[in-house]
């Protein structure tokens, strides 16, 4: 249910992991709600199994790259199945958006007020501007060139790497 969309990818200068959604790869049609809401639910998880179980502020970072993301290619089911496996972790998530365009940000605007206070406090939305977010808070020698990184290459797809029995390893 990834397909080609998440990767697990690092560890941000904390110490916390960091999964990256790249919204042009993203083709919710393919999938069920359910098998959507699995996909994620194992995703945050995996990450959770990463971190240092003595650091009780410990995150994940994810990150969604709205950079080539069709409006009509949305299925608004799956944004909300989204919503609702974060909700599930609300002191486990950092969402950070990127690449958003002007409709995303009014969309933002207008209901992240719905949101609860916990989770809305927890997830930042950017146009172009982010990458000294993702530098600050994540480092650019961790992010790939896509976002405007220093890393050489890509990290792999979450559905590469999980064909693979899952060996992530985000010290490479």
């Amino acid at each position: 249910a990834s397909q080609h969309v998440y990767e697990l990818t690092c560890h941000a200068r904390n110490g916390w992991p960091v999964v990256v959604g790249k919204g042009k790869n993203w083709y919710p049609w393919n999938h069920s709600v359910d098998e959507y809401s699995k996909m994620m639910a194992f995703i945050l998880e995996t990450c959770e199994k990463s971190m240092d179980p003595d650091d009780p502020y410990a995150r994940v970072y994810v990150i969604i790259d709205f950079q080539g993301i069709s409006k009509f290619n949305a299925d608004l089911r799956k944004v909300a199945a989204f919503a609702r496996v974060i909700a599930k972790y609300p002191e486990r998530v950092v969402g950070v958006g990127v690449n958003a365009d002007l409709v995303t940000m009014a969309m933002w605007v207008f209901l992240s007020p719905l949101l609860d206070k916990r989770t809305r406090d927890r997830m930042t939305i950017f146009g172009s501007n982010f990458k000294p977010f993702l530098e600050e808070h994540i480092g650019l020698d961790q992010i790939g060139p896509t976002l405007g990184g220093n890393r050489m290459e890509e990290y792999p797809p979450m559905s590469t790497q999980t064909a693979q029995k899952f060996k992530w390893n985000p010290t490479v």
